[in-house]
């Protein structure tokens, strides 16, 4: 239930900046088209209402010109700014994950009691609940869930009001660029290794301390 409500709560601070950077855009999108239509300021036009010589009726058109193949050209680029931004926002999402992974690395590093484990008398040996395999699958299912979270927040070339603008090319997951991240790696794989070498250790303490009460609880039972 923790684990759930903190998903959604960092989930609800980055769909936050998600808006923000959304509504940026949608102001950038209106100020470049709008510019299409808008008349050019003139320079040394002349007072409205007043004749033009042919020379600056020429210069004017020209401008206009100038100015029509600006904004069209501007209005061209949206599709690689946006593009451009989404692969900004995907990097920062997929460095949060690489974050967790290393502030977590660190606590493990530091903190040695992170979990408790009940020991048992299994038939044979000692046995430890949860096993150690069950630790090593909620690990693997907190990335998971953390990588999901971060995936449902929708690309900017994914939206429906820049579909004229753009187009969606092959879209990778946060999941499948953290894999071939250097750090994310080495992040969950040293998480992994202390895991495993802490229940061993936690194994070896069980057995050697527990195995020699073996009759008498076999007696008591």
């Amino acid at each position: 239930e923790f684990r759930r409500v903190l998903f959604r709560s960092a989930q609800k601070t980055l769909e936050k900046k998600h808006d923000d950077v959304v509504m940026l855009m949608d102001r950038l999108v209106s100020i470049v088209t709008s510019a299409i239509n808008a008349e050019p300021a003139l320079r040394g036009a002349a007072p409205v209402g007043t004749s033009k010589s042919m020379a600056q009726e020429r210069i004017e058109a020209k401008e206009r010109q100038r100015h029509q193949r600006t904004a069209r050209l501007d209005v061209a680029m949206l599709g690689e700014v946006i593009r451009m931004i989404d692969y900004m926002f995907q990097a920062a999402l997929v460095s949060t994950i690489v974050k967790v992974t290393k502030e977590f690395r660190d606590r493990f590093e530091i903190t040695q009691k992170m979990f408790s484990i009940t020991v048992g008398f299994a038939p044979v040996g000692i046995s430890l609940d949860p096993p150690r395999e069950h630790f090593l699958d909620t690990i693997q299912n907190l990335w998971d869930g953390i990588c999901a979270a971060l995936d449902s927040i929708p690309g900017l070339a994914s939206m429906r009001q820049y579909e004229q603008y753009t187009r969606v090319l092959s879209h990778q997951t946060v999941k499948e660029i953290a894999n071939h991240d250097v750090d994310y790696i080495s992040n969950t794989r040293r998480i992994e290794e202390n895991l495993y070498h802490q229940i061993e250790s936690v194994q070896k303490y069980a057995d050697d301390t527990y195995e020699q009460f073996r009759k008498i609880h076999q007696y008591g039972e």
